[in-house]
């Protein structure tokens, strides 16, 4: 049996960013099958061959995920009336595509942050990087730890999925726009730091808090729309509970 060193495992984060994405039946063996091939790369061929091997298998294994459930969902048609089922998977179909945009997103804020961050560091930087920081930190808050998406169990009563259902929704409505706002503090201090005593060479501050107000104000509507989705999909709830 071979022993795989600590140091050649993919880092915690990356790790935690993937599994996310991954239906929880999926989460250990397919991070177990993307570790062992980090751990087989050159230190140089590692962190490229990583992000290759997840884009390539992630979209498979939602696919494969996908294809069963619709299968499995025809099948337990009999048990579960109408089409609860195929609503709840719907529904967290709808939550792991929000969370690979927003991974996505991350991924190119990092990216300009780097591009941008060439030469002398000076107090723009400073600021990109608390911005950039800001936009990860709350990302990563809001969904992969909070929003995070959830497999529906096979085997459910309609009581039972009903309630696992209502629960998924409001879990998803209680998200809002906080977390974004609270990582933006670091930022907006210090461009108001900026402004108050005239940093040499910073430029650009209103801009920078009008963009600041303007992704909160981009999150919380866009937060709104999901609220007034998910609220329609309770109520529904409701009358199939009233007419049951």
């Amino acid at each position: 049996m071979i022993t795989i060193p600590l140091h050649t495992d993919p880092p915690r984060w990356m790790q935690a960013a993937v599994s996310s994405l991954l239906p929880p039946a999926y989460r250990e063996p397919v991070l177990g099958d993307l570790q062992e091939r980090f751990a087989e790369r050159s230190a140089r061929a590692r962190w490229l061959g990583y992000v290759g091997d997840v884009a390539t298998t992630v979209p498979q294994v939602l696919r494969s995920h996908m294809r069963r459930n619709v299968t499995r969902g025809s099948a337990c048609a009999a048990a579960v009336p109408g089409d609860l089922r195929s609503r709840a998977e719907q529904l967290q179909t709808q939550v792991w595509t929000r969370n690979a945009v927003i991974l996505l997103s991350v991924v190119l804020v990092i990216g300009s942050f780097l591009l941008n961050a060439r030469g002398a560091w000076r107090f723009h930087e400073s600021v990109s990087l608390a911005m950039t920081i800001g936009w990860i930190g709350a990302a990563w808050r809001s969904y992969a730890v909070r929003g995070r998406s959830t497999l529906v169990p096979a085997t459910l009563s309609w009581n039972e999925l009903r309630a696992f259902h209502r629960h998924e929704l409001i879990r998803q409505m209680d998200l809002g726009c906080r977390e974004f706002i609270y990582w933006s503090v670091p930022a907006v201090l210090l461009i108001l730091y900026a402004l108050a005593v005239a940093v040499p060479g910073f430029r650009g501050g209103v801009m920078l808090l009008g963009a600041l107000a303007m992704q909160n104000c981009v999150i919380a509507w866009a937060h709104r729309i999901e609220r007034r989705r998910y609220q329609r999909e309770l109520d529904r709830l409701d009358q199939e509970v009233e007419q049951a």
